[in-house]
C-alpha cells in the first residue's frame, strides 16, 4: 500500500505507508451445484486523512475483518444471490472529537480521535441477475452496528451520520425496442451532535430515513442509435446528503431529468 497525498489548502501532505501487508485467506465448499457456503478473513490497514483538534494526522486504520455467506443460483444460472454475515473489529476509527469547538476564524473545521474497540457487526443480502427473459433486477440489503464501550463498559453507536442500513433496488424491462427502468435508493436514519456557533451548545442533527425514486427509458432505433431520458429523485425528495461534515448540513439534489442520445460507430 502506497503512500498517499492530502491538500490543506494548497499545501499538498503526503500520509499513509509503503510495504504494508495486509493478509487475507479464504474458503470455499460447494454444498450442491447451486449452493456455495465460503468464509472469508482479512486484516485492515488503512491510511485516514482525518485530523485531531491540532491538525495532526490520526494514525492509520487497522483492524481484521471476518466473513461467512451462501452464494446461490437459480433460473438455469440467470439469477444469483449472497447472503453474507460479517464481523469487523477496528482501532483507531475516526470519529468526531465530541469536546471540540471550532474556533471562530475556521468555523466549519472538524476534529477526530482515535477509538480502539470499535466493533461492527451485521449482514448483507443480495440478488442480481434476470427474473424473466427481458426482465431484469439487482437488489442489494446492508444492515449492521457499529459501536464503542465507553469508559463506564457501556456500547455506544459511533459514527452515526452515515446510515446503518441501505437498500438498493433497480430493476429493467426490455420490450421489443424500449427499455424501461426504475429503482429506489433507501437509507435509514443518521444523525449526529453539532455545537451551535450562537449559543454553544451541543444539539442533534438528525436525518430521517428517506427514499429516492429514480426511472430511466431508452429507445433504440437501431443497433447504433439510441436515446435515453434519465430522471433522478423523481418524487423530487427533500433531504440532506450529509450532517455534520465540516458541522455543516448540505441539502441533497432535487429532481433533475437528463436526456442524452448514444451513437457508436
Amino acid at each position: 500500500m502506497g503512500a498517499q497525498r492530502l491538500y490543506l489548502g494548497n499545501v499538498p501532505l503526503d500520509y499513509g505507508d509503503d510495504g504494508v501487508v495486509v493478509p487475507y485467506a479464504g474458503l470455499l465448499y460447494d454444498l450442491t451445484p447451486n449452493h456455495t457456503l465460503y468464509t472469508s478473513y482479512a486484516e485492515i490497514f488503512r491510511p485516514q486523512d482525518e485530523q485531531d483538534r491540532n491538525g495532526n494526522l490520526l494514525d492509520p486504520l487497522t483492524g481484521k475483518n471476518t466473513e461467512i455467506g451462501l452464494k446461490s443460483r437459480f433460473l438455469n444460472d440467470q439469477l444469483h444471490t449472497t447472503v453474507t454475515y460479517f464481523f469487523t473489529q477496528q482501532d483507531n476509527r475516526a470519529v468526531t472529537d465530541p469536546d471540540f469547538v471550532p474556533p471562530e476564524d475556521d468555523p466549519t473545521r472538524s476534529a477526530y480521535i482515535e477509538a480502539d474497540g470499535v466493533e461492527s457487526d451485521g449482514f448483507e443480502l443480495e440478488v442480481v441477475g434476470e427474473i424473466m427473459p427481458g426482465w431484469d433486477i439487482s437488489a442489494n440489503y446492508t444492515q449492521f452496528d457499529a459501536t464503542l464501550e465507553d469508559n463506564g463498559g457501556d456500547a455506544r453507536v459511533v459514527n452515526t451520520r452515515f446510515p446503518d442500513k441501505l437498500l438498493r433496488l433497480f430493476t429493467t424491462y426490455e420490450w421489443q425496442k424500449w427499455t424501461f427502468g426504475g429503482g429506489i435508493n433507501w437509507e435509514g436514519e443518521t444523525f449526529t451532535e453539532v455545537t451551535n456557533p450562537a449559543t454553544g451548545e451541543t444539539e442533534k442533527a438528525k436525518q430521517e430515513a428517506y427514499s429516492l425514486v429514480n426511472l430511466m427509458a431508452r429507445y433504440a432505433f437501431d443497433d447504433q442509435l439510441s436515446a435515453q431520458i434519465n430522471i433522478d429523485n423523481a418524487l423530487d425528495e427533500e433531504y440532506f446528503s450529509q450532517i455534520g461534515f465540516f458541522t455543516q448540513l448540505a441539502h441533497g439534489e432535487p429532481r433533475n431529468i437528463s436526456v442524452k442520445v448514444k451513437y457508436t460507430f
